[in-house]
């Protein structure tokens, strides 16, 4: 994984955590475990297409 797909998958990640739809506490732990959720939900290609758009 290169600098640019790890920061698009936080940008998703982050951004799950910011919406409504979430309703756990904004902590380190928590971005942990929603990450590794986003790494099982959207492949390497969705996230190279995100990076390109940042």
């Amino acid at each position: 994984m290169n600098k640019k797909e790890a920061i698009a998958y936080a940008k998703i990640t982050l951004d799950y955590m910011q919406s409504s739809k979430y309703k756990g506490k904004l902590n380190p732990k928590a971005f942990e475990i929603e990450m590794k959720q986003c790494f099982k939900l959207y492949t390497k290609d969705v996230a190279k297409i995100i990076a390109n758009i940042l």
